[in-house]
């Protein structure tokens, strides 16, 4: 969101009744949703739009962030509680909600770029490959994303060559249920292990 022109990016995360209470000069402002915005989604008022960026399950299950003491950051049941909230936002068609698939965001940035710019009525301002040189992060982002850097395609799949994070994958597989397959069918996952 940073190469866009005319809006603030505040770097952390932070509940939606901050829209009303950060003010600034610009004509949009991007928050960064809580860490538990899920178990409110259906109280977010339509007049905030929401970006919701979708990953491979197995990707998001397995991934890392340093700042925490879990292996993996994103436990079954916070996952379940996400899918839930996208199911919902989908089911209603929820205006005002753009949702993109990161595998998309990485492969092809500046498509991405694009879409996100034409849904929110945007203007780029920036190229995309200038990421890492436009977004300020807080240092709690930038140890959770492992460094600022450019978008970068290995963190696609990368539980697939594995062997733990697999078996990981296959002890939990039963509680992800049927969201595990309505998300698999309907962002075209393969989800087999």
């Amino acid at each position: 969101m940073s190469t866009f022109d005319s809006l603030e990016v505040v770097p952390k995360e932070l509940t939606f009744e901050y829209f009303g209470l950060l003010g600034t000069n610009q004509s949009m402002l991007v928050l960064k949703r809580g860490l538990v915005a899920y178990q409110r989604i259906e109280v977010i008022p339509e007049s905030v739009e929401i970006a919701y960026i979708v990953r491979h399950p197995f990707d998001v299950l397995t991934s890392h962030n340093p700042t925490t003491q879990r292996l993996y950051y994103i436990t079954p049941d916070r996952w379940l509680g996400e899918m839930l909230a996208l199911q919902y936002l989908v089911d209603t068609r929820r205006p005002n909600t753009g949702i993109i698939r990161y595998e998309e965001l990485v492969r092809e940035p500046t498509v991405a770029q694009s879409d996100l710019a034409t849904f929110f009525g945007l203007t780029i301002g920036r190229s995309i490959n200038e990421i890492d040189a436009t977004f300020k992060a807080s240092p709690e982002a930038i140890a959770a994303m492992h460094g600022l850097r450019k978008i970068d395609t290995n963190s696609i799949n990368k539980y697939r060559a594995d062997p733990v994070k697999l078996d990981y994958l296959r002890q939990i597989g039963p509680r992800l249920g049927r969201l595990l397959r309505w998300v698999g069918e309907t962002y075209q996952y393969d989800i087999t292990l």
